[in-house]
């Protein structure tokens, strides 16, 4: 017997599975998890010092080059890139892939707190970050305007409430 007999000689068993399977459809489609990025380490971390009304080349030699030279003893760094702008510092570090990037992070926390000595007095706390999917802005948004109250107020009250319902 083939489907198509089947399922003219018994409607309603026909229809009962059809229904059936709709239904489990719709409950498993009900609790299916879904996620938009996997679970992941991205062997990258990132210091940022900012130092207020210093030049590029204050940043670059006081900053960014003691940073950069702390970082040796740190094993499975396969790239350091650098940026020095106007008064702020960023140093991004890559490590080789399967590398603990939690571990490596307390490392250069380490090598950090070990060089601050050397940096300049009046800079803030080097922040250091590890890369991944929630940890870095997805978007920067500009507001342009007269009114910088009204602007602020525009963007806290109906910008950022639709961004975050996305």
């Amino acid at each position: 017997m083939t489907i198509s007999e089947f399922s003219i000689k018994r409607p309603v068993t026909t229809i009962m599975l059809v229904i059936s399977m709709v239904v489990m459809g719709a409950l498993t489609l009900k609790n299916l998890k879904a996620e938009t990025l996997p679970a992941f380490n991205i062997p990258v971390a990132t210091i940022v010092t900012t130092w207020t009304g210093a030049s590029p080349e204050d940043v670059e030699k006081l900053i960014t080059y003691e940073i950069e030279d702390a970082l040796t003893p740190i094993e499975g760094i396969t790239s350091v890139k650098t940026e020095s702008t106007m008064g702020k510092s960023l140093v991004i570090v890559e490590f080789e892939y399967g590398e603990d990037i939690d571990h490596k992070v307390n490392n250069i926390v380490t090598e950090v707190n070990r060089v601050k000595g050397e940096l300049p007095e009046d800079i803030d706390e080097p922040i250091v970050r590890k890369a991944g999917p929630n940890s870095d802005m997805v978007m920067m948004l500009s507001i342009v305007g007269e009114d910088q109250v009204r602007l602020k107020s525009f963007a806290e009250n109906v910008v950022k409430p639709r961004f975050e319902r996305i």
